[in-house]
């Protein structure tokens, strides 16, 4: 898969490196489509460090066509924090959008898969990956309110955050 460093430029062909480990003994997970370290068993996401051969500099990659459907935003705050993929934010939020974003919220939720993946490549493009803190912020008080009972909340404050990064990338 055809990469470009975002430092030098370069064009490559790069070795997906576990964060973990170190090991490029990765193998595709065919029960939900990830990749996960045959050494470790770790999952490693398409956020995980790629060696540039050029220049040598670790680069992060996130492409619309890489990101498995999901909790994209969610998923890149996590992974940028160094929390595991299934660690209870990520379960929150994945019960939370199984749970509640059927029905009259669906049209939202597909709206969400597309405009996501083109948020995380903005932050990525403009290497401000200091979003995931605000993001992470948020997240947390969506996550309080869901645990607290409070659907509707939890569904404004994750609307507006989304609102509020399509305005700032898109």
């Amino acid at each position: 898969m055809s990469k470009t460093c975002p430092k030098c430029g370069n064009e490559f062909c790069g070795v997906l490196k576990c964060r973990n480990c170190g090991s490029t003994d990765i193998e595709v997970d065919h029960y939900d489509q990830d990749y996960r370290c045959r050494r470790c068993r770790q999952y490693v996401s398409k956020f995980d460090v790629w060696k540039c051969p050029k220049c040598g500099c670790d680069c992060t990659f996130v492409s619309n066509s890489e990101t498995r459907r999901g909790c994209f935003i969610t998923t890149a705050c996590c992974e940028y924090h160094g929390m595991d993929d299934h660690c209870p934010m990520m379960e929150t939020m994945r019960d939370f959008r199984d749970r509640y974003m059927v029905g009259d919220r669906s049209s939202d939720l597909k709206q969400y898969y597309s405009l996501a993946p083109q948020i995380i490549d903005k932050i990525a493009e403009r290497k401000a990956e200091e979003e995931y803190n605000t993001i992470y912020g948020e997240l947390k008080r969506a996550v309080s309110e869901i645990e607290d009972g409070n659907d509707q909340e939890a569904y404004a404050l994750y609307k507006g955050m989304i609102d509020r990064l399509v305005k700032k990338y898109l």
